[in-house]
């Protein structure tokens, strides 16, 4: 039923609205990695699903922030799927570790 809409609206991007230019051929040049976002997203939500009943919503939404911080930076930080290297200075440092020191105090119990 969702699935269903989904190809509907995805549908009505390309094609009825012009949103893209609806070539499918186009989908062989992409870089490999353009596709992890679909594959990591599934993953991230079926993860999600399953710990947010055992850890609670608060855990598992700070986990998933500071997840996406972390990475966000090595991807800076290493310049990887092409982009510009930013290094990671120690202020990136120290607000990554606040942010974890943060949530920690959050979810103390």
């Amino acid at each position: 039923m969702y699935s269903s809409r989904g190809l509907l609206l995805v549908v009505a991007l390309l094609f009825v609205c012009r949103i893209g230019d609806g070539c499918l051929t186009e989908i062989l040049k992409a870089p490999w990695y353009t596709y992890l976002g679909g594959i990591l997203g599934v993953l991230i939500i079926y993860l999600v699903i399953l710990s947010i009943p055992k850890v609670g919503v608060a855990p598992a939404t700070t986990a998933i922030i500071l997840g996406q911080v972390f990475t966000a930076g090595l991807v800076d930080h290493f310049g990887l799927f092409g982009m510009q290297k930013i290094p990671f200075s120690i202020y990136n440092v120290l607000g990554t570790l606040l942010m974890a020191g943060g949530a920690w105090l959050i979810l103390k119990q």
